[in-house]
Protein backbone atom coordinates (compact mmCIF):
# COMPACT_ATOMS: atom_id res chain seq x y z
CA UNK A 1 0.00 0.00 0.00
CA UNK A 2 1.18 3.71 -0.86
CA UNK A 3 -0.19 6.90 0.40
CA UNK A 4 1.26 10.54 -0.10
CA UNK A 5 1.16 13.18 2.71
CA UNK A 6 0.17 16.50 1.49
CA UNK A 7 -0.82 19.65 3.24
CA UNK A 8 -3.68 21.56 3.94
CA UNK A 9 -5.18 23.67 1.43
CA UNK A 10 -4.37 27.19 2.45
CA UNK A 11 -7.45 28.75 0.26
CA UNK A 12 -10.09 27.93 3.29
CA UNK A 13 -8.02 30.07 5.65
CA UNK A 14 -6.92 33.11 3.85
CA UNK A 15 -10.03 35.14 5.15
CA UNK A 16 -8.62 34.84 8.67
CA UNK A 17 -4.90 36.17 7.96
CA UNK A 18 -4.75 39.99 8.66
CA UNK A 19 -7.96 39.74 11.46
CA UNK A 20 -7.59 41.27 14.72
CA UNK A 21 -7.34 38.70 17.44
CA UNK A 22 -11.05 39.37 18.44
CA UNK A 23 -11.86 38.92 14.78
CA UNK A 24 -9.99 35.51 15.12
CA UNK A 25 -11.90 34.62 18.25
CA UNK A 26 -15.25 35.02 15.96
CA UNK A 27 -13.92 31.79 14.05
CA UNK A 28 -12.81 29.53 16.70
CA UNK A 29 -9.20 30.75 15.86
CA UNK A 30 -5.68 31.81 17.70
CA UNK A 31 -3.05 33.78 16.89
CA UNK A 32 0.31 32.17 18.80
CA UNK A 33 4.22 32.88 18.51
CA UNK A 34 5.64 30.05 18.21
CA UNK A 35 8.30 29.19 21.29
CA UNK A 36 10.40 26.37 19.93
CA UNK A 37 11.62 24.60 17.28
CA UNK A 38 10.04 21.71 16.60
CA UNK A 39 6.68 21.79 18.02
CA UNK A 40 4.48 24.00 15.64
CA UNK A 41 4.50 22.30 12.15
CA UNK A 42 2.36 24.65 10.12
CA UNK A 43 -0.57 22.04 8.42
CA UNK A 44 -0.34 24.14 4.86
CA UNK A 45 3.45 23.76 4.60
CA UNK A 46 4.44 20.45 6.66
CA UNK A 47 7.33 23.19 8.26
CA UNK A 48 8.19 23.38 11.79
CA UNK A 49 7.95 27.41 12.44
CA UNK A 50 10.90 29.05 13.35
CA UNK A 51 10.72 30.38 17.38
CA UNK A 52 9.27 33.99 17.11
CA UNK A 53 7.19 33.08 13.75
CA UNK A 54 3.48 34.06 14.14
CA UNK A 55 0.42 31.11 13.55
CA UNK A 56 -2.86 30.62 14.04
CA UNK A 57 -4.23 28.03 15.28
CA UNK A 58 -7.42 27.08 13.83
CA UNK A 59 -10.00 24.20 13.90
CA UNK A 60 -9.14 21.76 10.93
CA UNK A 61 -12.23 22.45 8.32
CA UNK A 62 -12.71 18.15 8.67
CA UNK A 63 -13.45 18.73 12.72
CA UNK A 64 -16.41 18.99 13.94
CA UNK A 65 -17.72 23.43 14.47
CA UNK A 66 -17.08 23.09 17.97
CA UNK A 67 -13.81 22.59 18.19
CA UNK A 68 -11.54 24.71 19.51
CA UNK A 69 -7.92 26.21 18.35
CA UNK A 70 -6.72 24.15 21.80
CA UNK A 71 -8.42 20.73 20.67
CA UNK A 72 -6.85 18.04 19.27
CA UNK A 73 -8.01 18.91 15.55
CA UNK A 74 -6.61 21.90 15.58
CA UNK A 75 -4.06 22.61 12.99
CA UNK A 76 -1.61 25.48 12.98
CA UNK A 77 -1.46 27.63 10.03
CA UNK A 78 2.04 30.42 8.77
CA UNK A 79 0.68 33.78 8.45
Amino acid sequence: MSFRITGLDAAPFAHLFGLSDDALAGHNAKRYVADTKPGFPCRITLEDAEPGETLLLVPHAKAPATSTPTSPAAAATRL
